[in-house]
């Protein structure tokens, strides 16, 4: 418990909540949207990371006949390369996806229990439903000759597999179904509509600088406030003001947020073009970035008939770009 006293005057004291007291608050409350999309995208990109024994065990977990398939979580970068098993090659994708989810039911119960989201319910199983939506997008990977269409569009084959995936989750996974399909209407939505709410976006990826700064802002703006100094007594380090609802940082962050993306793909067409130029060149490699950064530098170059694979560790991971 964080405690601030007034220096003179009243003893009042002015409480900061606790991640203890915040836990326990949040308990039996559904955790934002937000915060699902990104703690589950952010699940995905850890587990894909993990060391190979740790994947190989978990690996155990996932539907039966996508195990022949896997060599490594890095397919969703890189491709998939070894044989699937007969059902998947002899079924439809309309088939399929229904067996899927019957598989997750039985051999995770936990992810159509009828619990409320909290946060305690999702840190109990996000791997299950990391792994759950990583199995979908292999499937996919599998199945499909292009890319899944975002949804609405106008590709009949994607509004028919929509259709089909949206009907199964709510069949199979009522009280979480609306979670699940919105996490796939936003991976595969290929410029975002609408803007999030930041303020319940997790600590992660290209929000954590936002985040942290926000919250230093909060407390260095309530211990001068409560210490009595003013607004122009504070130093510009101390600014009495929130980072997430002041509209011209917005604003900034958007821009910046935008720009970053611009150059991305614009890196990654480079890339490719380099490639074309050269055919010598076994592979080019763009700069490093964080993992969204390279979401979408990945579908970019798949989307040019290239493909797409990580390259190195921690901040120095990046995409590589070679021939198919």
């Amino acid at each position: 418990m964080n405690e601030f006293s007034e220096s003179q005057g009243n003893s009042e004291e002015l409480k900061t909540p606790t991640v203890k007291e915040i836990y326990a608050s949040s308990l039996g409350k559904n955790v934002s949207l937000d915060f699902f999309l990104f703690a589950t995208f952010e699940e995905g990109q850890t587990i894909k990371h993990l060391s190979e024994a740790a994947k190989n065990q978990l690996n155990l977990k996932r539907w039966k006949h996508i195990q022949p398939y896997l060599e490594s979580l890095d397919f969703l970068e890189e491709g998939a390369s070894r044989p699937v098993s007969e059902t998947i090659e002899s079924s439809e994708l309309c088939d399929l996806i229904p067996k899927l989810f019957e598989w997750y039911q039985s051999h995770h119960p936990s992810l159509a229990a009828n619990a409320p989201l909290d946060y305690e319910v999702y840190g109990s199983i996000s791997k299950d439903i990391a792994l759950l939506v990583q199995d979908l997008e292999l499937l996919l990977k599998i199945k499909l000759k292009n890319p899944l269409q975002p949804r609405h569009s106008e590709c009949s084959e994607s509004s028919t597999i929509w259709t089909t995936t949206e009907e199964q989750l709510k069949k199979h996974f009522p009280n979480y179904s609306e979670y699940f399909i919105s996490y796939f209407e936003w991976i595969y939505k290929r410029s975002k509509t609408e803007e999030l709410d930041l303020s319940s976006v997790p600590p992660v990826g290209r929000y954590a600088m936002l985040i942290q700064r926000s919250l230093r802002n909060k407390n260095q703006s309530s211990r001068a406030s409560h210490n009595g100094q003013s607004k122009d007594q504070l130093g510009t380090r101390g600014q009495k003001r929130n980072f997430l609802t002041d509209k011209k940082d917005l604003k900034n962050f958007k821009k910046d947020k935008d720009d970053s993306e611009k150059e991305a793909v614009k890196e990654a067409k480079e890339g490719i073009e380099h490639l074309e130029k050269n055919p010598k060149l076994d592979h080019v490699d763009l700069a490093a970035r964080n993992s969204f950064i390279r979401r979408l530098q990945h579908q970019y170059i798949v989307d040019a008939g290239f493909k797409s694979e990580s390259a190195g560790e921690g901040s120095e991971r990046r995409v590589r770009i070679k021939r198919l």
